[in-house]
C-alpha cells in the first residue's frame, strides 16, 4: 500500500474512506490507509512520528516525546471540533497509542498538540477522572468567596441526569433583590467555568481536585492584580449521589454515623441520619455492592451499603439531617432479573463501629411497567413587563425501566389536558436511550392579561393555551401521564407535584 507524506495547510481536501491526520507541533502530516490491508512493519511519516503495524490488523502510533513533558491526543470527525482522547505526561522518549484494530478501525482524524500548561493538564486529567466515574445524579455544596452578600455565598446544588434541577440557599434569611447565587453549576459546569478562566490567562491561579472523584474542591483565580474585588473563588464538597450507584472502583471511607429512621416515599428512600461534626460538608452515598444480585428472601433483598465520608471534620457537634436516595436503579435490575418491577426489602446497617441494629423497610414500586416517576415539580412565574403575563411550568422526570421509548399522548393535571413535550438527557438521542436513563416531560400554561380601556383598569385572565376540561379522567393523584407502546395504551399516576419557589422576571 502506498503511504503518502505531505505538509498540509489548515484547510485542505483529503479523500479517503478511513484515515488519520496527525498534527505534531507546527505542521501536519497525513496517512491514508485501509485497515486489514498489508502494511509495512514500520514507516516513518515525519520526524518524531511513526506508524507501526504488528501484522495482525492492529495499528499503532509511536510519538517521539520528551520525558516529563505534557501532551494532548485529540480526535475529530470534521477537523473542526476536537475531542480529547488522552492528556498525558510522557514517561519516556517514545509514547505508543493503539489507533485501530480489526474490530475497532480508526476513523476520522487525530492530532497531538504542543505541550500543555500544567494547570491545563491537571484540569483535563481530573475532568476525565470525573467523567469516568459516570455519576449524573448528585448534590454539591458550593461555598463562594466573592464580593457578594453573605446569604447567597453558599448553595446546595441538585443535579439529575447531568442537569441542575434545584439550588437551595441554606444561609439565606431574607431576599436581596438584584443578587443571586453565582455558581449554580454541576461538576461539568464547574470544569467549564474553570476552563473559561484559564483561557483568560489570569495572573494568579490555585485549583485543588478530589483525589478519587476528580472534581474541583477549591479554586481561587485573580485576573488582574491591580483591581480589587474581582477575584473569584469557591470551595466544593460532593454531598453524595442522590441515586443508588454501582460499586465504585475505589473504596469510599465509612466514617461513623447512625440511621435514626428510614422510610420509603414513592420511589425514594429517606434516611434520618446522625453523625459528629458541624464544620464540613459530609458525603453520604448508597452503593449497590452486587448489581443485579438479590439475596433470597421474601421479598428479595438487594445487597446495599451506605458509605459516609466526614471530609476530615474535626468538630464535635451532633448533627442530624435527612438525605433522600432514588431507588429506580434497583427496579432496572429487578426487571432484568425477574422480568418486571417487584417489591423488595431495603436493608441497611449502621457504620461498622455502631451497635445499632439493621434498618429494614419494604419498597413497593409505583409508576408503571415501563417507567418510574422520579421527580415532579411545578414553578409559578410572573413577568414584570406590562402584558407579559404569568404562568406555571411543569417538569416530570421519568426513569426508563426498559429499552423502548414510547409515544407520550397526553398529560392531565387536575382537569386540564396538556400536550407534553419530551426532553432527552444532554448529548443523548432517542435511539441510544435504554433502561435506567431519565427522560423529562415538560408542559406549561400562561395567563395572558387582556385589558379593556386603559391598561390595568380592568383585567381578564384568559386560559387560552390550556382550557379547563369538564369531563377529564377520574384518578387519585396530582397528575396522569398517558402513552402508547407498540400500540398498547398505558398510563402513569403521579402521586404529588413539588412546588418550587416562584420566579419573578423584572
Amino acid at each position: 500500500m502506498e503511504i503518502l507524506k505531505m505538509k498540509l495547510n489548515p484547510i485542505f481536501y483529503w479523500q479517503g474512506k478511513r484515515g488519520v491526520a496527525l498534527r505534531v507541533l507546527r505542521f501536519f502530516t497525513a496517512l491514508p490507509f485501509l485497515v486489514g490491508a498489508e502494511l509495512l512493519t514500520s514507516q516513518a511519516l515525519a520526524e518524531g512520528i511513526e506508524i507501526v503495524s504488528d501484522g495482525s490488523g492492529a495499528l499503532f502510533l509511536d510519538l517521539q516525546t520528551s520525558e516529563g513533558e505534557s501532551y494532548r491526543l485529540e480526535r475529530s470527525e470534521d477537523l473542526e471540533s476536537w475531542l480529547l482522547v488522552e492528556a498525558f505526561v510522557a514517561e519516556s522518549g517514545t509514547t505508543r497509542f493503539d489507533l485501530a484494530s480489526e474490530t475497532e478501525p480508526a476513523q476520522g482524524f487525530f492530532r497531538v498538540s504542543q505541550p500543555l500548561d500544567p494547570l491545563q493538564l491537571a484540569l483535563d486529567e481530573n475532568r476525565s477522572k470525573w467523567e469516568a466515574i459516570g455519576w449524573k445524579d448528585y448534590q454539591l455544596r458550593i461555598d463562594v468567596s466573592e464580593f457578594i452578600p453573605q446569604d447567597v455565598s453558599q448553595g446546595i446544588v441538585t443535579v439529575e441526569a447531568g442537569q441542575v434541577v434545584d439550588v437551595e440557599l441554606p444561609l439565606s434569611t431574607g431576599e436581596f433583590p438584584g443578587f443571586r447565587f453565582n455558581y449554580p453549576h454541576s461538576v461539568n459546569g464547574l470544569f467549564d467555568r474553570l476552563q473559561q478562566a484559564l483561557d483568560r490567562d489570569p495572573v494568579s491561579v490555585r485549583i485543588a481536585y478530589h483525589a478519587e472523584f476528580g472534581y474541583p474542591t477549591e479554586a481561587f483565580i485573580d485576573f488582574d492584580e491591580r483591581i480589587a474585588d474581582e477575584e473569584a473563588g469557591f470551595r466544593v464538597a460532593l454531598l453524595g449521589a442522590t441515586r443508588i450507584q454501582n460499586r465504585l472502583s475505589f473504596d469510599l471511607p465509612n466514617d461513623p454515623y447512625t440511621i435514626l429512621s428510614a422510610r420509603v416515599i414513592g420511589d425514594s428512600l429517606e434516611l434520618d441520619l446522625e453523625y459528629g461534626g458541624g464544620c464540613a460538608a459530609h458525603h453520604f452515598s448508597i452503593l449497590d455492592l452486587m448489581p443485579g444480585v438479590f439475596a433470597e428472601s421474601e421479598p428479595p433483598r438487594p445487597v446495599l451499603g451506605l458509605r459516609h465520608d466526614n471530609n476530615d471534620d474535626r468538630c464535635k457537634a451532633l448533627v442530624r439531617e435527612t438525605r433522600r436516595f432514588d431507588l429506580s436503579p434497583l427496579l432496572v435490575s429487578a426487571v432484568k432479573v425477574y422480568g418486571k418491577p417487584i417489591p423488595m426489602v431495603i436493608e441497611l446497617s449502621a457504620s461498622p463501629n455502631s451497635q445499632a441494629e439493621l434498618v429494614s423497610v419494604l419498597y413497593t414500586p409505583s409508576g408503571s411497567e415501563e417507567f418510574v416517576v422520579r421527580r415532579a415539580t411545578s414553578q409559578a412565574w410572573v413577568g414584570g413587563v406590562q402584558g407579559s403575563g404569568s404562568g406555571i411550568d411543569y417538569h416530570f422526570s421519568l426513569v426508563m425501566l426498559g429499552d423502548e421509548l414510547p409515544s407520550f399522548t397526553e398529560l392531565w393535571i387536575g382537569q386540564r389536558r396538556f400536550d407534553p413535550r419530551l426532553q432527552l438527557p444532554q448529548g443523548v438521542d432517542a435511539a441510544s436511550l435504554g433502561a435506567g436513563d431519565t427522560v423529562t416531560l415538560v408542559c406549561n400554561f400562561r395567563r395572558e392579561p387582556v385589558f379593556s380601556g386603559a391598561p390595568f383598569e380592568s383585567e381578564i385572565v384568559d386560559w387560552r393555551d390550556v382550557p379547563e376540561e369538564t369531563e377529564g379522567p377520574t384518578y387519585e393523584g396530582a397528575a396522569l401521564i398517558r402513552y402508547e407502546n407498540a400500540g398498547i395504551p398505558s398510563e402513569i399516576l403521579v402521586p404529588s407535584i413539588e412546588s418550587l419557589p416562584d420566579l419573578f422576571f423584572p
